[in-house]
């Protein structure tokens, strides 16, 4: 199963996004599922980066299917940050 974790500051502002798991829809390597997913995020992460001045950060691990991703200045401590959304997807 693939999580996805929307994280917003009090003030409602976006901080960052975790996405942990895997889809389970076929093996490693053939799985598309996972495949459009990892797409979806790095080109999200990419376009952040290149079409914003904002601050980043960003943490992956291959064979866990995590990607950890957050805006660097956000005026309040990671411990204050809220789940806003938590989305699932797969089995």
């Amino acid at each position: 199963m693939i999580k996805v974790t929307i994280y917003k500051t009090d003030g409602h502002k976006y901080a960052g996004f975790d996405i942990s798991g895997h889809a389970g829809y076929d093996e490693s390597g053939n799985d598309v599922v996972c495949a459009a997913v990892s797409a979806i995020v790095i080109n999200t992460i990419n376009s952040i980066e290149r079409f914003t001045e904002d601050e980043t950060s960003s943490v992956s691990d291959e064979e866990s299917g995590t990607i950890e991703f957050r805006f660097g200045k956000i005026p309040v401590s990671y411990t204050h940050l809220r789940a806003h959304e938590t989305l699932s997807a797969g089995g």
